[in-house]
């Protein structure tokens, strides 16, 4: 039975007078999951040839996480679906799946490490495959705007960043596919990804999964969730106009989250469990610059609180504090399960590498926060995928 993910708003992209080849109109409004893949991976490419500016590719981006996010908070994907070849040859052109042709270089994950990775081994000249399972870009998307990564000295939105990579990695002749890797088995001299779609075979392969957001794991974190719980302020901040919230954490990412919603909220307090904040001075500074912005140190938050949606947090010193909304950025895990059968993790999750990226396991490499040792940086995630594909050029260029 195929299951479907139910859009209620139109999706305008899909209505572009430059893809007036697909059979696809603004009128649709359900798809199987793996067709809004198809569909995403199918106008993106276009976007490469048809010249499409990159504030437009943002906002199919962003338009895109709002569809994948509603099918996962409804349950309805597919996790089992092939790939469906009459959909593709009718709305897809040219555009045929890459199961079991053999690729150089398999790169899983497509967040900036996997992108970057991509980028390179199209440019080393090797028949290269990104599989993103559900998002490329990852939690980049949503910055609001990123001012650390080199080259852009007045800021670039998240977004932006990302479709600007992905075209010049697609222009170098990557291929990219909405894709959800399953296992890597070593096979003979090489590797074969198992899929939830068709097994891709590779002689080498690059990890670059990325993380998920730690949670709080305290009570009404997940029964508020969705109802004032949030671990994106891009996306939810707008819920909570003239409201009070919180952001829970203490690094970059946290006062990121707080800089963005104090253009929103009515008052924002960033709750941190250490004296001072870990985040950069540049981005504290700015914060305890703004009235709306104020800092409780050494404390935890021990429960979220409310009836119908968040109506304040317990304090573990028993302090109640009202807000409407619970903003929590804590860090990250690893999501390296994956490689836990191939390779020995440490005891937090990440796999261990050498300088060029290499696991114990030739021809298998990890990067970005798949990784030992990483910066949690978004350039050193790039830098960790330049080394990768240097690295498995290298690796094929003597096997």
């Amino acid at each position: 039975m195929s299951h479907f993910v139910a859009c209620p708003l139109p999706i305008p992209f899909l209505s572009d007078p430059r893809l007036t080849h697909l059979a696809v109109t603004d009128q649709i409004y359900q798809f199987r999951w793996h067709e809004i893949s198809r569909v995403a991976l199918v106008y993106e490419l276009e976007c490469v040839h048809k010249g499409l500016s990159n504030k437009k590719m943002g906002s199919v981006e962003r338009r895109l996480s709002a569809i994948f996010t509603a099918g996962v908070q409804l349950g309805q994907r597919n996790t089992s679906s092939r790939v469906d070849r009459t959909w593709w040859k009718n709305n897809a052109g040219d555009y045929t799946p890459f199961a079991m042709e053999q690729f150089d270089i398999a790169i899983i994950g497509g967040g900036m490490a996997g992108l970057s990775a991509a980028l390179y081994s199209g440019w080393l000249g090797r028949k290269a495959l990104l599989a993103e399972r559900q998002l490329f870009g990852g939690q980049v998307v949503n910055a609001d705007q990123i001012e650390n990564f080199p080259g852009f000295p007045d800021g670039i939105l998240g977004a932006d960043l990302v479709s600007q990579v992905r075209m010049q990695a697609l222009k170098l002749g990557a291929k990219m596919q909405y894709l959800e890797t399953t296992a890597i088995k070593i096979d003979g001299g090489g590797f074969q990804l198992a899929t939830t779609e068709e097994p891709i075979q590779a002689s080498s392969v690059i990890v670059a999964t990325g993380g998920k957001h730690r949670v709080l794991g305290i009570r009404g974190e997940i029964e508020f969730e969705g109802r004032g719980v949030s671990r994106c302020a891009t996306c939810d901040g707008a819920f909570f106009q003239n409201q009070p919230v919180a952001v829970v954490g203490g690094g970059d990412t946290a006062l990121d989250e707080a800089l963005y919603l104090s253009n929103i909220a009515s008052r924002v307090t960033i709750i941190h469990r250490r004296a001072t904040p870990i985040a950069s001075e540049t981005l504290v500074r700015r914060a305890r610059e703004i009235p709306k912005i104020e800092f409780v140190a050494n404390t935890t938050v021990v429960e979220i609180l409310g009836t119908d949606s968040v109506e304040a947090v317990r304090l573990n010193d028993g302090t109640l504090v009202t807000v409407s909304a619970v903003f929590t950025a804590i860090g990250f895990e690893p999501e390296t399960s994956l490689l836990k059968d191939l390779v020995q993790l440490d005891p937090i999750g990440h796999a261990p590498v050498d300088i060029h990226m290499q696991t114990t396991v030739p021809g298998l490499f990890a990067a970005g926060s798949a990784r030992q040792g990483n910066a949690g940086q978004l350039a050193s995630a790039a830098g960790d995928g330049v080394t990768a594909a240097v690295a498995a050029h290298r690796y094929l260029a003597n096997s």
